[in-house]
């Protein structure tokens, strides 16, 4: 099957980002804003990302907050530099994933108080 084992195939590796974003303002001066080692990383809770299998989220990894100013970082990591995977970067061309359609759940069961 398409998703038997997908998620250990040989060709998937741990995720990568890369980043050079150029911002041009209103008054046509250009700033370039790139990631480097000084970015930080911290586990999330979207644990597997599948266009077969979805997304699985595991909501007890959430850090409320983590999006806003005053979110403390320190347990975060600085992120690893590694060589980038070609030089011609270029923007990911694809039509963008959109849910279609919600089909609501058949049954939930709870196992115990934090399952």
């Amino acid at each position: 099957s398409a998703v038997g084992d997908f998620h250990k195939a040989h060709w998937r590796e741990r995720p990568t980002f890369w980043l050079d974003l150029r911002v041009t303002y209103a008054d046509g001066t250009t700033e370039t804003i790139s990631s480097d080692p000084t970015w930080k990383t911290s586990l999330s809770p979207v644990v597997f990302n599948s266009i077969y299998t979805a997304e699985h989220y595991d909501a007890r990894r959430e850090q409320p907050g983590w999006n806003t100013v005053r979110f403390d970082d320190a347990a975060w990591v600085n992120a690893i530099a590694r060589k980038a995977p070609s030089n011609n970067i270029v923007a990911q061309v694809l039509h963008p994933i959109r849910n279609v359609e919600e089909l609501a759940a058949a049954y939930m069961r709870k196992l115990n108080d934090t399952t």
